[in-house]
């Protein structure tokens, strides 16, 4: 997911591969470079929030950025398969505008909650991604007779209730406030998003598939930023808010997600969807000198135990991935069928 992004949502159209044997520790730099970039997103939103960003002004120009960073890409490289994806543009424009919502909804909730809080809440993403897997596509309802599954997901639920309902300052009511409530939209609509994809875009590149849904979502959101949002800001705001907001999209959204493509080849999927995990600790160590945000023992307790569910949940589906590549499939009635086994990656995204 920008971490969620939709290349986070298309990798989950990766199919497992091996873990490889001998690997060095060059190969962990990928996704050590991959986590940094993703884990500064909220921290970074919160920065132009404090500098008078609204959520229009973030949503819109970042997604442009990415779009025109990604159209220079595919135009280079993927020209072919960029002619070959127009062919479904109904696909592209309910994936955009499921992503335009989930966006929104992130950046919004962002707004309203700490950067800590708010990475950890759309962690819940691979929750309910699963959870509409197991509906959908018969090899996944195999997963639900693990007990590691059924147990990771208890745990990291109870974890998210949890986080949910507390506050950043740990004093006042546990009640579910908008910032979460937004913050749990966006993952119900992220993991609805990664579906789609795995579903409509399984052979599709990409590179070209991001480019495509980061376009619609840019020009979604430009009658909101002209409508409701401060369509002055860009021109009066200060020159290192502005470069952050149009360098942060391509960068965490493009570079990013090539990273984690990187790992996956060189560590496997397995991996690097678990050292996906350590984002909101990374966010967190980066939101306390820079926003002055201390996490609290509620934020901290329940988060890990989240984390911990999650953690279990990515183990026992990679083994029940392994499984289900030797067994022979139950596929559904219908193109979905066709698509159940290629979901390798549990999140996002």
């Amino acid at each position: 997911m920008e971490n969620p992004a939709p290349g986070s949502a298309v990798a989950a159209a990766v199919v497992l591969e091996a873990e490889k044997p001998g690997r060095l520790a060059g190969d962990y730099a990928p996704i050590g470079i991959c986590l940094v970039l993703w884990a500064a997103v909220t921290p970074i939103l919160k920065y132009l929030q404090d500098h008078g960003c609204d959520k229009y002004n973030a949503v819109f120009f970042r997604t442009t950025a990415t779009a025109l960073a990604l159209t220079c890409w595919v135009l280079r490289y993927h020209r072919a398969q960029a002619r070959e994806a127009l062919r479904y543009p109904a696909r592209y424009l309910l994936l955009g505008l499921g992503y335009l919502l989930g966006i929104l909804a992130f950046v919004a909730g962002t707004f309203l909650t700490s950067a800590t809080l708010a990475i950890l809440i759309t962690r819940a993403v691979p929750l309910f991604a699963i959870l509409f897997s197991v509906v959908c596509f018969a090899d996944e309802r195999r997963l639900v007779r693990r007990p590691g599954f059924v147990v990771g997901f208890l745990v990291a639920s109870i974890g998210l209730f949890a986080l949910c309902l507390a506050r950043d300052g740990g004093t006042t009511q546990w009640t579910l406030g908008q910032g979460a409530g937004l913050l749990l939209l966006c993952a119900l609509l992220w993991a609805l998003y990664s579906l789609g994809v795995k579903a409509w875009l399984p052979k599709v590149e990409p590179t070209v598939a991001s480019m495509m849904i980061f376009w619609v979502a840019s020009l979604g959101t430009l009658p909101a930023l002209l409508f409701w949002g401060n369509r002055a800001w860009i021109l009066s705001a200060e020159p290192v808010p502005v470069l952050v907001l149009l360098i942060s999209g391509p960068v965490i959204m493009g570079i990013g997600e090539s990273l984690y493509f990187v790992s996956v080849k060189r560590v496997g999927l397995a991996s690097s969807t678990s050292a996906t995990l350590l984002v909101p600790l990374l966010t967190a160590v980066m939101a306390w000198p820079a926003l002055g945000e201390r996490p609290t023992a509620a934020l901290a307790g329940f988060g890990l135990l989240m984390l911990a569910g999650l953690a279990l949940i990515v183990r026992t589906r990679a083994q029940h991935v392994k499984l289900s590549q030797e067994a022979p499939l139950e596929p559904l009635a219908g193109r979905q069928g066709a698509a159940a086994i290629s979901m390798g990656r549990i999140e996002d995204a």
